[in-house]
């Protein structure tokens, strides 16, 4: 009987790979098109707060800088 290692997952330890869209961002991205964004959490944005439920239209240069933050974008 083979041993587990922790390096191995299992049905209690779940693997967390990025979404592809977002694993390729940053070679995807016009910097200087729009895009409209999904956001997966909040994310502060100099004095405001760009929030998951609230339509956000952001530059490429931008949505490369939120990294992880965005769930998905589309070209406007």
């Amino acid at each position: 009987m083979a041993k587990k290692t922790a390096a191995q997952p299992t049905a209690a330890q779940p693997t967390t790979a990025a979404p592809a869209e977002t694993a390729t961002a940053a070679a995807d991205l016009d910097p200087e098109a729009e895009y409209r964004v999904k956001l997966a959490r909040a994310v502060p944005f100099g004095a405001l707060v760009l929030r998951p439920r609230d339509p956000v239209r952001l530059k490429g240069r931008i949505v490369a800088e939120l990294g992880d933050a965005v769930a998905s974008y589309e070209k406007v």
